[in-house]
């Protein structure tokens, strides 16, 4: 069963699900690493710094890397999360310097490459790209990251992974405190960290790094302050959990579990428990240490409470254990007391850790015993003192030191270098062992003092025996000497001499025996003083036992205590939940006042419509009583027109120079925002573009982009990468051979699974089709075929014959053969109703990838990796071999007709070949990496291939041309085929999944038609629902832009209507005409909100501001009006330019606006203040159009003169011009990403110029290199 807590072991990626209590640390870490180019973390030994970075911050940002921002964007990022530093000799603290790190740069970016997010439409780059081949050629090679050259400098290869990938590199170097404690020499260790030191300062601006280290040794980063200026300016500390979080790390695991698909019952903690575990939790002073001082940096949390949480993972498992073992997955109280509360768990995890250590139990325990004193203190010990004290080499001593502080969590490291106890609760646990250590010790020397004193005793009473028996044999001697004297008187004198003799030794042997006595009595004195210190040793143990009373008492009276905290903690929720309850009632009633705002504000609005629709028509009345009035005034009408006939000459040169100033085609209101409404706009208004050699997008591959093929839908359900995939004949059914050795029937129409085929024991590697549809062939590694009942998935037969795996089968026309391909270099043709070989085709040297059929059964192909491809008759005889490929020949198709054939191969290229000369047709290049499969459509006029660089493209067979490259795979796509009725296309590829594509149309999808009537200008709405157009009389038009049906027509001005647009929100529309006046129009209704009047010329151009409550107008009066658009009242009036007024448009941010004149300059101005900003003087001819940047920061104009520039506003200074073009441009505008600007002329050609220089650069040599 899976579990939801870790134990001592930090959280890893894939326990994301289970991390819980540090969501706010996790933002604010990624917040900083996405807007600063170094983020540095620190905290204490054990708070959980490698928990946050795996489980929070990479795990959140890898999740966020592989979700698409928007349908044609998707955000390449690349997470390194490293820490390995000491992997190649952890005994020396030696390593190969950066290598493993760039090891992993390089193992993270392939995976990443391999599994790029989906992209449905293709990016900017690669559309220019494609744009540039048919004048730069086959030079936009793609670097591979297998060449990325390790032995590089960091920087370096940090500078080619971001150009590979074209994103953001995100590096988490943890555990930092192992990398400044490698060893080396003086040397080494200087090249290593200038290495590190130079990929930090000056790396690609898109590398992101974060070190985290050891609050205990910050000191060891006085060097990387001095030469990083930047290092410090985001720092964190990472501060112990309060109460709260440690609450939501116990629970929230719980509820996740209950949440995953294998959860085997409901998981829960009691309540009881888990204030019990808050009560035990000891609390520590997370406040500002002396030596932080001095040291700037950012707490992420300022809680009152923290709680030291080091051992709560480990409280957890072993209750989570025990609830598994018991078939329960509820954590109770009372598991926790069987547990014997977190003292005895700690117990336990200190004999357990001890244990671990093998050989080295032994010193283990007595390392363990001198991290506290016989007071109860926690001295600092260092390596030596140890080494001496457990009498064990430094050696053993570093490795068992390094398991207590990593993975057991008994010791902390200092600053100093010395070592001390991980947390004060160790300490009554360990002064009892150092107890327990010490009476063992007394005991046995009191024994070992019992036991000498016996010996010596016994020596002693041995000694005075012999001596008595000495004495006693002296007094026999006596006597026989008195006996003697009396039979030999005449030797008295002798006998005398020797009973003195005799007396003398008497007396030595009385000494002794005193001597031995006295001995006798010390030895029993001694005897008694070590059964009194036994005795006094008995009376200190029941002291302690006495004391150990003492402390259950105690205990129990804090137990008492901690519930009396707890009923009110539970008084103080109850409170707080009411007040949640009067708060949500405060919510309800806000929400529903907010409603009756709403109503009323949608009642006034309707109302207002009324006022100005009756205004409207009363207007209207007004207008026709004045027309009657002016008919019977016939006379004065004549003269009156002649006069205005002379006035309207003279105006209409200036609306003919101010409308040939402007542009025909507008931003951001002529739909720039996207290149498929661009060309839809042009062919709309059937304006024929030229080709033309610039850099460019031009008009044909618009059309192309805006009608390629659409995804329709995904087929999801292999667990491995998917190695081919076909139509049935009758195009109802699709079948995908997958890695995980199964086959999958879909209907293509639903992706509904209707069967599912397994049997092979290796991964199946081709299918195919029956004629008739009723059976399917498979080709799997496992070195056999199988020839299934397509309805019942019944296996039919199997075909062993292969020595080696087998990678195609195809079924001939009659659906009685099949032919098969394998690794083993030979071809087979089966007969399938008795299931044996008829023939078997040699003659490749390598491994044949793929057999074919001509649709007339004349013809047989095999493509092998010997680069070659063999054409055979229908009995097997050879007729010719297809050689002209540089790499292997990886697929191969029959052109429907039987006369051609296409191959494609590892070399980049597809050919096509006449099958009876065996001469190359046609050559096609495009693809950046290895082609996979070639199919041909059913008619046989398009050809559509698969590769490794994630593409398929669609060609004309007949000339070559590619018609259209489809984007969508996260990695290899490895088949593609075309449905029966050629209006599909299907693909596999190795992200597990197969996608079915519609065929475009190629034609228009509709013509705005108006009779006889001329479309001069056109724009769409910002949702690209509408398109407005202006046209030679006094109206515009708004059309749906789905169906090409016309919605409405605004007529109302008095002389030609010269531009239109719509406001940000869609709801208003803005006309300006030559009579002077701008008008506002309800975009819904077409009624005519305002009349604005100001100007006293033709209003040449209008622009809204981005919020939609400012409009500006410009004229050839030589002023720029900005107006308030709900009540029509002028808020500021701007002149300076010395010619009429072109062209107007606001900044991003609406506080600016720009305008062009045709004196030759562009101004930029302070909507607020009035002031003219910005003078751009540098063209030639008139200004006829501007553009903001999407930063507000640049902005664009194009030129009568034939040339467009690109402005810093800063500066004043041209930052690029174009090259001067055959016609003026009349119209510019920025793509939606900033990196591209649209240009229009007056020739009708619409350019896309590149703002990347580095990009440009690329191009240039690319372009030299092929012309060298």
């Amino acid at each position: 069963i899976d579990t939801p807590y870790p134990g001592l072991s930090p959280f890893e990626e894939e326990d994301q699900a289970y991390f819980f209590g540090r969501d706010q640390e996790t933002q604010e870490v990624i917040a900083s690493l996405l807007t600063a180019r170094l983020t540095f973390l620190f905290g204490s030994c054990g708070v959980g710094k490698t928990s946050l970075l795996n489980a929070g911050v990479a795990a959140l940002l890898r999740q966020k890397t592989r979700t698409p921002l928007t349908r044609n964007i998707s955000f390449n990022r690349v997470i390194i999360s490293f820490k390995d530093w000491l992997q190649e000799n952890q005994r020396s603290r030696k390593s190969d310097g950066l290598l493993p790190l760039k090891q992993a740069i390089k193992a993270e970016l392939i995976t990443a490459l391999a599994q790029k997010p989906d992209i449905v439409a293709l990016s900017e780059t690669e559309q220019l790209k494609e744009s540039l081949r048919s004048v730069l050629g086959d030079v936009l090679e793609e670097q591979s990251p297998e060449d990325l050259d390790l032995n590089a400098d960091l920087s370096s290869v940090l500078t080619t992974a971001t150009k590979l990938l074209d994103g953001n590199i995100i590096i988490l170097l943890d555990q930092f405190e192992k990398y400044l404690d490698q060893s080396g020499s003086e040397a080494e260790i200087q090249e290593r960290d200038k290495e590190l030191i130079e990929a930090i300062n000056h790396a690609d601006p898109r590398v992101r790094f974060l070190i985290s280290i050891r609050e205990e040794n910050l000191q060891m980063l006085d060097d990387f302050r001095k030469k990083i200026p930047q290092f410090f300016t985001k720092t964190y500390r990472l501060k112990p959990l309060g109460a709260t979080q440690t609450r939501d790390a116990i629970e929230k695991p719980l509820d996740a579990y209950r949440q995953r698909p294998f959860a085997k019952g409901p998981a829960h903690i009691d309540a009881e428990l888990l204030e019990r575990i808050l009560a035990d939790l000891p609390t520590v002073d997370s406040s500002q240490s002396s030596k932080l001082k001095d040291f700037q940096y950012q707490e992420i949390r300022h809680t009152e409470v923290s709680f030291d949480t080091s051992y709560l993972q480990l409280l957890l498992s072993q209750l989570w254990a025990s609830a598994v073992k018991q078939e329960s997955l509820s954590l109770k109280l009372s598991a926790y007391r069987n547990l014997g509360g977190m003292t005895s768990l700690l117990e336990t995890h200190i004999k357990n850790a001890i244990d671990r250590q093998d050989e080295s139990k032994k010193i283990a325990k007595k390392l363990s015993i001198c991290l506290v004193t016989s007071e109860g203190e926690k001295p600092s010990v260092s390596l030596s003192v140890l080494s001496k004290s457990c009498q064990g080499t430094p050696e053993i001593i570093s490795k068992i030191l390094r398991a207590f502080i990593d993975r057991e969590r008994i010791l902390r490291p200092l600053d100093d270098g010395n070592f001390v106890l991980f947390h004060e609760v160790l300490v009554p646990i360990l002064l009892d062992h150092r107890k327990v250590y010490e009476k063992n010790l007394d005991d046995t020397a009191a024994k070992q003092k019992l036991t000498s004193s016996k010996n010596q005793t016994k020596k002693a009473m041995k000694t005075a025996r012999r001596f008595r028996r000495i004495s006693a044999s002296l007094a026999a001697i006596l006597l026989l000497s008195v006996g003697v004297t009396l039979f030999a008187f005449n030797q008295e004198k002798q006998a005398e001499k020797r009973i003195q003799i005799a007396a003398i030794k008497v007396e030595e042997a009385g000494k002794a025996r005193k001597q031995a006595e006295l001995k006798q009595e010390k030895a029993e004195k001694r005897a008694n003083r070590a059964r009194s210190q036994a005795e006094e040793v008995k009376q200190a143990w029941e002291k302690v036992q006495e004391e150990h009373t003492k402390t259950e008492k105690r205990l129990a009276i804090a137990a008492a205590k901690t519930k009396q905290t707890e009923i009110a903690q539970q008084s103080v929720e109850t409170k707080r939940k009411q007040t949640e309850k009067r708060l949500a009632l405060a919510t309800s009633k806000a929400k529903k006042a907010e409603i009756a705002r709403q109503n009323a504000e949608a009642k006034r609005k309707q109302t207002e419509i009324e006022r100005l629709a009756l205004a409207a028509s009363k207007a209207k009345k007004a207008e026709i009583a004045r027309q009657n009035a002016e008919a019977k005034r016939k006379q004065t009408e004549i003269e009156k027109r002649n006069a205005r006939n002379k006035q309207t000459a003279g105006e209409k040169k200036q609306v003919s120079l101010a409308t040939q100033k402007r542009p025909a085609i507008s931003q951001p209101r002529l739909g720039l925002n996207s290149e498929q409404q661009l060309a839809l706009m042009l062919k709309a208004t059937q304006k024929p573009v030229r080709l033309d050699n610039t850099l460019g997008i031009h008009i044909d591959r618009l059309v192309q982009h805006s009608s390629k093929l659409s995804e329709r839908i995904t087929l999801r359900g292999h667990t491995m990468k998917i190695n081919d995939v076909i139509f049935s004949p009758d195009g109802s059914q699709i079948a995908t051979a997958s890695a995980d050795k199964t086959v999958i029937i879909w209907q293509p129409a639903t992706a509904t699974r209707l069967h599912f085929f397994e049997g092979h024991k290796g991964s199946v590697n081709g299918v195919a089709f029956s004629p008739d549809g009723s059976k399917i062939a498979t080709a799997s590694s496992d070195q056999t075929v199988k020839i299934w009942n397509t309805q019942s998935g019944e296996v039919i037969s199997t075909l062993k014959g292969h020595t080696a795996g087998v990678n195609s089968v195809t079924f001939d026309p009659t659906g009685k053969r099949v032919i098969t391909g394998s690794k083993d270099k030979m071809a087979i043709i089966w007969d399938l109703q008795s299931e044996k070989i008829l023939q078997t085709l040699a003659g490749h040297t390598d491994n044949i990838t793929q057999v074919a059929v001509s649709a007339n059964g004349k013809w047989i192909a095999t493509a092998s990796t010997d680069k070659t491809v063999r054409i055979l008759d229908k009995t097997g005889q050879k007729h010719i071999i297809l050689k002209g490929h540089s790499g292997g020949v990886t697929g191969l198709a029959f052109a429907p007709d039987g006369k051609r054939i296409a191959t494609v191969s590892t070399d980049k290229t597809a050919r096509i070949w006449d099958i009876r000369t065996g001469k190359t047709l046609l050559l096609l290049k495009g693809h950046l990496s290895t082609i996979t499969r070639v199919a041909f459509s059913p008619d046989g006029n398009q050809l559509a291939t698969s590769s490794w660089d994630k593409t398929t493209k669609i060609w004309d067979s007949h000339s070559a041309k590619m018609l259209s490259s489809i984007r969508g795979h996260a990695s290899f796509i490895s088949a593609v085929a075309f449905s029966p009725d050629g209006k599909q296309l299907v693909t596999s590829s190795l992200d597990r999944t197969a996608k079915i594509w519609d065929q475009p149309s190629q034609a228009a999808l509709f013509s705005l038609n108006a009779p006889s009537d001329k479309v001069t200008g056109i724009t769409f709405s910002p949702d690209g629902k509408r398109i407005a157009t202006t046209h030679p009389g006094k109206t515009a038009k708004i059309w749906d832009a789905d169906s090409g049906k016309m919605l409405l027509t605004l007529a109302g001005h008095a002389k030609r209507v010269i531009g239109v647009s719509f406001s940000p929100d869609a709801r208003r529309i803005a006309t300006a005409s030559a009579d002077k006046t701008t008008k506002i129009w309800d975009a819904q209704t077409g009624t005519a909100l305002l009349s604005l009047k100001g100007h006293s010329g033709p209003v040449t151009d209008i622009a809204f501001s981005p919020n939609g409550r400012l409009l500006a107008s410009v004229s050839t009066d030589k002023t720029v009006i900005v107006w308030y658009v709900n009540s029509g009242e002028i808020k500021t009036i701007f002149s300076g330019h010395q010619g009429d007024v072109v062209a107007v448009a606001f900044s991003p941010n609406g506080k600016l606006i720009a305008t062009t004149s045709s004196d030759k300059t562009a101004r930029t101005w302070e909507i607020s203040t009035g002031k003219m900003l910005h003078t751009f003087v540098g063209h030639t001819d008139t200004v006829t159009g501007v553009a903001f940047s999407r930063d507000g920061k640049q902005i664009a104009t194009t030129s009568a003169d034939k040339a467009a520039k690109i402005w810093d506003l800063t500066s004043e200074k041209g930052l690029l011009a174009t090259r001067r073009l055959s016609s003026f441009t009349n119209g510019i505008a920025f793509s939606d990403t900033g990196r591209r600007i649209i240009t229009a002329d007056t020739n009708k050609r619409i350019q896309v110029y590149a703002m990347d220089l580095k990009e440009l650069v690329n191009l240039a040599q690319a372009s030299a290199a092929k012309h060298k």
